[in-house]
């Protein structure tokens, strides 16, 4: 399975600030998918240089992983601790359960696959076939 990495960050009222897809290639399941876009967000967030985040996601394994201070010896460990170590970096780094019905616009931005060989990123903007779902994500916030 290879995988895109579509990670959204929003201010407190749900504006965009930063928007990019990554690449992150072949990967065996959906959870580490999921654990990889994770770490990718939090990456994106301190290169951007950010310090309150709250990272939302719809695999509630890789969240309860995340919260947990369990030392995690599955085949997401790795990715996991490296995560947690980045938390670290951060004023505060909240990790949230969200539906995928929730989740949409992120969904949807990873879902067209942008430039899978490299990352393509945007500043206060999304594609714009995006737009009108993270105006429907901003109407419910």
């Amino acid at each position: 399975m290879t995988a895109t990495a579509g990670v959204i960050i929003r201010n407190h009222e749900g504006f965009v600030m930063r928007a990019c897809s990554y690449p992150i290639g072949r990967t065996g399941d959906l959870t580490t998918a999921e654990s990889k876009a994770c770490l990718q967000a939090v990456i994106f967030a301190e290169e951007m240089g950010f310090r309150d985040m709250a990272v939302e996601g719809d695999t509630l394994t890789v969240i309860k992983k995340l919260k947990s201070d369990l030392v995690d010896r599955s085949v997401i460990g790795n990715i996991i601790s490296e995560i947690q170590r980045k938390k670290l970096k951060f004023i505060t780094l909240s990790l949230e359960y969200t539906l995928r019905k929730t989740n949409e616009a992120q969904h949807a931005f990873t879902s067209r696959g942008y430039n899978l060989d490299n990352p393509s990123c945007w500043v206060e903007e999304v594609p714009m076939e995006i737009e009108p779902i993270i105006a429907n994500d901003q109407r419910r916030l």
